[in-house]
């Protein structure tokens, strides 16, 4: 994250199906540093998605809103911040997350 920042990052969500096929999913996360400092980030995620290729894969697009309560640390620099995401994932379990940020 952001250059060399090692990071856990632990979320759930869940994706509610639409009768346009479409699926809505909220979530809600924590990143900590991997160093082992207190630091802690949450995230609340909204998106819709839907599958692709005859079922075979899957594509979310949506948002990100960060908070932290530090205001020097590693992931300061996120606090208060909204970030895109796109998500995708295939039959395999192949997937990937890219998130920008904006403030």
């Amino acid at each position: 994250m952001k250059g060399t920042v090692n990071v856990t990052h632990l979320a759930t969500s869940r994706s509610i199906p639409k009768s346009d096929g479409l699926l809505y999913a909220e979530g809600e996360g924590i990143i900590t540093i991997a160093d082992g400092s207190n630091e802690m980030l949450t995230e609340t995620g909204r998106g819709i998605g839907q599958f692709t290729n005859e079922g075979k894969k899957l594509i979310f697009r949506g948002s990100f809103i960060f908070n932290t309560s530090s205001s020097t640390g590693k992931l300061a620099f996120l606090n208060k911040t909204i970030g895109v995401l796109e998500y995708e994932a295939d039959e395999a379990g192949d997937s990937y997350l890219k998130v920008w940020e904006w403030k």
